[in-house]
Order: structure tokens, then C-alpha cells, then sequence
């Protein structure tokens, strides 16, 4: 993993006055931001005034594609209560922004809808009007630019091959805004599955991440294989019911994989909290990888 660099230049709109880069890689090889505080001065939690659930849906090119993203999104926040905030995933640097426009400590949720694979989550506008993709009309191929955000500057290295200015890596991320407990769930395809060549996935990252910065009961949660939103089987899922909470899935804790699970629907904050309890019990002997939810 590499430190973080403002891509968007010095003083700019990414973190407006930004004079050093206050990312800085710790003892053990993780990165950690060394900015603002996510505690007082006696060490106690900051508690934000609000807190949130951002949910990131679409980014693909066909109409069809974002449809499905919109309605799984639609369906996981049900399950919030409706309490999340849903937005429309137009690049990896709008992402970005949001995530580092909360609060510190006050995200309790991320949920991602877009294409995807162990790398990268894939993210297009079209070129020539510089609007991205939508619910409503499918960007020409000959017009398709990718904005994606990735696992790793590595994977961006290997995969841009001249995408747009509003690409990112996840280390851009301020972690610091996501809450101790703080769930992430990436919905589309093998977001938890063994990339090709020495990198980590997404999930990998992103546990790590959270873990290195304080969040240490955060999970992240990744598709081991294509993901698809029909959910009641082929043919039998309507637009309304599309989610893609099924199939084989890995909670991932710290870089390692805390359990899996074929169940469907959303997993119980109850269920990871239990394996989280089991992992600190059992220290070194424990092994996530034949855990079974």
C-alpha cells in the first residue's frame, strides 16, 4: 500500500489548505493519517454531532446495469430504515469527496454498487458531454471514459491505461470519518476474491485500513465470485426486488478474513460481533477461513 498523495494538488478542493500530506506510514508498513484527530485530548472518542450511511450506486455505461445497481441500493437501505444517503457514483474522486466530507467517526455504513473486481470498482462518464452514466440513457462505447477508484496505486498502474482526472485509490480515503464498528460492504463482482498479480483486493485494503486507523471492530465484506442482483433466481427476481446480498461472500477483519458466508440478505451486526469476540479469544489459533456463517 502505498502513502497518500493529494491528487487533486496542493490547497485544493480535495482538502482545501492542505500544505503537507498528512498520511504518514507507521512501524508496520500501514498507512495513518496524522491530520485531524479522531480523539480528544484525553484519548476519548470524538462523538460526531450526526452520523450516516452512504450508499454509492451505478457508474456503468448501460442504463440497464444502473437500474439494477439503483434497486439493490433501494433495498439495502430498507434495511437501514431509510436512513442512509444514497448517491449517484459519478467518479472515484466524487466517492472520495463524500467520504471525506463526514464527520469524524460518524459513518456507520459504505455501501458500493458498481461493476468491479478484486482491483478496482469500475466507474464511467462519458467523454464528450462529461456527465456520467445514469438510470435513463446508455454512454456510447466510442465515448466511454473510466474514472475507476482502486485497491492500490499498483493496480491503478496496471489497469488505468489512460483513464480520466477524477480516477482514485482508496487510500485517499480519510478513514478516520468511519465509525469504530463501521460495516463496508462492496456489492459487485469478487470484490473479496484473489487478484491476479501482488496486490491485495479491495476488501483486503479497506480492512486493513480501517484497522490501522482505529476502527478496530470494522469489517468489510466482498463477493468471492460474480455477483448478480437476482437474488430470487434467474428470471424470478423483479426489478423492485434486485439485491445482491447472495452467493459466497468473505468478512474481512484486519487484512485476514474473519468468516464466510452463502446466506442471503443483509449479515447481522450480532453475527460479526461474534466472530470478532471469537478472534480476540482465540487469538493467533484463530482461523477465519473455516468459519462458516
Amino acid at each position: 500500500m502505498s502513502n497518500f498523495q493529494n491528487p487533486w494538488g496542493k490547497g485544493g478542493k480535495y482538502w482545501p489548505g492542505w500544505d503537507e500530506n498528512p498520511w504518514k506510514v507507521g512501524e508496520d508498513g500501514l498507512m495513518k493519517y496524522e491530520g485531524k484527530n479522531s480523539t480528544n485530548n484525553n484519548g476519548e472518542a470524538i462523538e460526531p454531532t450526526i452520523t450516516t450511511r452512504l450508499l454509492f450506486y451505478g457508474g456503468a455505461k448501460k442504463l440497464g446495469d444502473n437500474s439494477a445497481f439503483y434497486f439493490a441500493s433501494k433495498n439495502v437501505n430498507f434495511d437501514y430504515g431509510g436512513t442512509g444517503k444514497s448517491y449517484f457514483a459519478s467518479s472515484a474522486k466524487f466517492i472520495i469527496e463524500k467520504i471525506n466530507s463526514q464527520e469524524v467517526n460518524s459513518i456507520l455504513s459504505l455501501d458500493v454498487f458498481t461493476h468491479g473486481s478484486p482491483t478496482a470498482w469500475y466507474i464511467v462518464k462519458n467523454k464528450k458531454t462529461n456527465e456520467p452514466g445514469s438510470i435513463y440513457a446508455t454512454i456510447p462505447d466510442e465515448d466511454v471514459e473510466s474514472n475507476n477508484l482502486y485497491a492500490s496505486k499498483t493496480a491503478q498502474l496496471f489497469e488505468s491505461w489512460g483513464g480520466g482526472n477524477e480516477q482514485g485509490v482508496i487510500n485517499s480515503f480519510n478513514f478516520l470519518n468511519f465509525a469504530k464498528n463501521v460495516i463496508v460492504e462492496i456489492h459487485g463482482c469478487r470484490g473479496a476474491d484473489n487478484t491476479l498479480y501482488f496486490v491485495d483486493n479491495m476488501v483486503t485494503n479497506i480492512s486493513q485500513y480501517l484497522y490501522s486507523n482505529g476502527k478496530t471492530q470494522g469489517v468489510a465484506i466482498g463477493h468471492l465470485e460474480r455477483a448478480n442482483p437476482e437474488i430470487n433466481g434467474v428470471g424470478n427476481t423483479s426489478n423492485e426486488e434486485q439485491d445482491y446480498r447472495h452467493g459466497p461472500r468473505a468478512i474481512f477483519h484486519n487484512g485476514e478474513i474473519l468468516f464466510k458466508t452463502n446466506k442471503s440478505g443483509r449479515i447481522p451486526e450480532t453475527i460479526i460481533s461474534t466472530y470478532l469476540n471469537q478472534k480476540e479469544k482465540e487469538g493467533d489459533s484463530f482461523d477465519g477461513t473455516i468459519q462458516e456463517y
